[in-house]
């Protein structure tokens, strides 16, 4: 089976470095960084969200790394993120000096449409918005987060890497 996973929100902790950065949220709910901290100039926010220092240290969200190494040993995983282009090279090495197992990673601002192209049996997001899209080209499992439980369509949710992990082999029995 070939599984697509987006790196922002599902691999990279982007919340947990954004609270470290920023604070508590003042709207865990809210769908954006600028709904989350409306007391940070969009300036600040765009700065911090644009720049590669961000993305070096960045925590990995809970059990990522160790349930897609399971995953990957029985399956293809590859990464489609729609992360700026010049932050290409700071998550590639990002990916590397964590070990996480990805044959391979592209740039798309189109998830669905490379999802289609590269036959993605599963996908595993965290936007709503994408999920929605990705819905109708493939089965996808969306990671539970505050700001994504509106309008995210027909998926399966997650609460966790581990009921991940129990979703894509559950497909497999």
């Amino acid at each position: 089976m070939k599984i697509g996973v987006e790196l922002m929100g599902t691999i990279l902790d982007v919340l947990k470095a954004a609270e470290g950065y920023f604070g508590k949220p003042q709207q865990k709910e809210a769908s954006t960084f600028e709904e989350m901290y409306p007391m940070i100039s969009d300036a600040a926010l765009l700065s911090w969200r644009s720049s590669g220092r961000t993305y070096e240290k960045m925590p990995a969200v809970s059990g990522s790394l160790r349930v897609l190494d399971i995953i990957s040993q029985k399956h293809d995983v590859c990464g489609i993120t729609s992360i700026d282009r010049h932050l290409m090279n700071t998550i590639a090495g990002w990916l590397i000096s964590n070990g996480v197992a990805i044959t391979d990673v592209s740039h798309t601002k189109n998830k669905d449409i490379r999802a289609r192209l590269s036959k993605i049996d599963v996908f595993i997001e965290s936007n709503a918005a994408s999920a929605r899209k990705l819905s109708k080209i493939c089965r996808v499992i969306i990671l539970d987060s505050p700001y994504n439980r509106f309008g995210a369509g027909n998926v399966e949710r997650a609460n966790s890497w581990e009921e991940i992990l129990e979703l894509v082999d559950g497909q497999d029995a």
